[in-house]
């Protein structure tokens, strides 16, 4: 089985921008969530840059989502990918 060109990072990435956009909430905001500048944000949610796992878990209780249904989500974009 081939794998996607995509990495599974971007597919996370994908899973928290959509989740953001449902919400409602900014970069701006992801920014200041974790510290980091807008630019930095954007690469993370763009898959440019993958989330490490702090930010991860971070990210997913400022959105109210387990990680697990964002790896879930991502892990299924990834399987219809290949």
């Amino acid at each position: 089985m081939d794998q996607p060109t995509a990495s599974y990072a971007s597919f996370v990435a994908t899973e928290i921008r959509a989740e953001m956009a449902r919400q409602r909430k900014s970069r701006v905001d992801l920014a200041r969530l974790l510290g980091v500048s807008e630019g930095t944000a954007t690469n993370r949610v763009s898959g440019t840059y993958a989330f490490d796992l702090n930010e991860l878990v971070t990210v997913c209780q400022w959105l109210g989502k387990p990680l697990a249904d964002i790896t879930k989500a991502a892990q299924q974009e990834w399987d219809a990918a290949s």
